[in-house]
């Protein structure tokens, strides 16, 4: 659901200029996909799902051309969303720390645009302020807005296997 990079007014803004920081998320196209899927309530009822390219941009990332995007049918049983800074709201001058190097390293093998290792350092050195700005909240509240009943915590490995 990120802000799709040409139609940003990010420029000169660190912290927005990459995919991921809150602030980066389109949240009123977020919104109207989300009502879209909670209307696949009849069978034959169809949605097309919104898909990002993270190699767009030689890696940098942006939502994938929508005629890409894959359609489904209704009626559904569980629309599962992930975000990973879901309910927070940006920071103006904190930074976050979390592009997976071995990602770009697999999009540049297999022969997509991907970020080079100086373009990953930078990536990676606007996230770690803002992961120390939130975790610490996100740990003891949960993300803002949420209800426990309704939040769910998958905890992975470094394979991004689920533990548990």
């Amino acid at each position: 659901m990120h802000l799709i990079i040409s139609s940003t007014e990010q420029a000169g803004n660190n912290l927005l200029e990459l995919r991921g920081n809150a602030g980066s998320h389109d949240l009123a196209f977020g919104t109207d996909t989300l009502k879209n899927l909670c209307s696949l309530t009849k069978e034959g009822t169809k949605a097309k799902i919104p898909r990002y390219d993270k190699s767009a941009y030689n890696g940098r990332g942006d939502r994938a051309e929508p005629s890409t995007w894959p359609e489904i049918e209704g009626p559904l049983e569980v629309i599962l969303l992930e975000g990973w800074m879901l309910g927070f709201k940006p920071l103006s001058s904190e930074v976050v720390k979390a592009v997976d190097p071995q990602a770009e390293i697999a999009m540049r093998e297999d022969g997509k645009p991907g970020m080079s290792d100086e373009e990953v350092a930078d990536f990676v050195s606007r996230y770690m302020p803002a992961y120390k700005a939130y975790l610490p909240v996100l740990y003891s509240d949960g993300p803002r807005g949420s209800k426990p009943e309704h939040t769910l915590v998958v905890e992975v490995d470094e394979n991004r296997n689920p533990l548990g």
